[in-house]
Formats: structure tokens, sequence, C-alpha cells
């Protein structure tokens, strides 16, 4: 950025980490109660992996079927929203009282989020959000009282959460400088 006295200033961009879900009471991820930060992105391809949504390191379009109303339920908002076509009316179901399921055509989908932003009963969604590293310690320093009394703490989990070594290493330095105890799962 070019200054008015013709000197370039160059901001520094802070350092940021994708994740896809940050979970309170974590009891299984450490001692005590937890909060467990999920990042996104796995090189593994792990068949027992218990959190698909977690290996791609790309924002992407999540649905959950047992939430869908129906498309006649919510007056077809979804596909109506998307851009790229992606969507459609799937089988008949006999859990969505108001009719159609949807139909996710993935290689259509640019997971730009438009009809997750239409959906409201939360079925569709954009897997995968971008914090700073102050966003996210403040978001985990929530629930230090929980921390404090259960002996809990945080737990960088994923994904691999080494596949953000700068970001994650970032998060724990700043959590142990407020007195958190910290973990880290990795496949490593």
């Amino acid at each position: 950025m070019k200054k008015e006295d013709g000197t370039i200033h160059m901001e520094k961009k802070a350092l940021t980490g994708r994740l896809y879900d940050v979970q309170g009471f974590s009891v299984q991820d450490g001692p005590g109660v937890r909060t467990t930060a999920f990042l996104k992105g796995c090189p593994l391809r792990c068949p027992w992996c218990h959190s698909p949504e977690s290996q791609a390191f790309y924002k992407q379009l999540s649905w959950m079927s047992m939430r869908c109303l129906g498309v006649q339920a919510c007056k077809e908002r979804c596909i109506k929203a998307c851009p790229k076509g992606a969507l459609e009316y799937g089988e008949i179901r006999a859990d969505a009282a108001s009719g159609g399921s949807l139909q996710l055509k993935r290689d259509l989908c640019g997971n730009c989020g438009k009809c997750a932003e239409s959906c409201y009963a939360e079925a569709l969604s954009i897997c995968g959000k971008d914090y700073t590293v102050e966003e996210l310690v403040g978001r985990l320093l929530q629930d230090k009282k929980f921390y404090e009394r259960s002996g809990g703490g945080v737990t960088i989990s994923g994904g691999e959460a080494l596949c953000q070594p700068e970001f994650t290493i970032a998060v724990l330095r700043r959590l142990k400088e407020e007195g958190v105890h910290t973990a880290l799962d990795t496949t490593g």
C-alpha cells in the first residue's frame, strides 16, 4: 500500500487457519472438560475416519438429510438459490412428511453457500470456516471456567492439525500464555 509520502507500507496479514468445527464439552479428547477445535484437511483417507468432512482442505457444502424438511416444505428455496443447478428433487422420503428430498450433484457444486444461506432448517451448511489465531483463541477462552474447574483444556484435532502447522503452533502458544492445558490429536 502506497502512503501519501510515496513510501510503501506492507501490512502483515493475520495468520489464519481453517476449521470445520469447534465442539464444547468434549470429554473424550483429554483430561477434564475440554473444547476441541477440529481443523480442516487431512492427507489420509482412512476408511474408519469418523469425520470425513474434515478431509478436504477447502470449504465444502455439507448436507444433513435428517434435517431436511423436504424441498416442498421450504418451497424449493435451496434449489432456486443455487446458481449452478447443483440441487434438484430427489426421492420421496418417508421421514420427510412434506415431500421430496434433495439431490446434490457434487460435480456441479461450486461450494458458494447460497443454498445454505437459504436453508432455514440448516440441513445445508458450508463446512469450513477461517479463523485468525486471535479469533479462535477468543472463542476457546469462552470456556475457560469449565477447564479450570474440571482440570480440562483445549484439544486441537482434525482432520490433521499438523497440516496447518504455523496456525496450530500459534494457537497452542497463545493458549499456554493464558494458562490453558492443551493437547494435540494427530495422525503423526
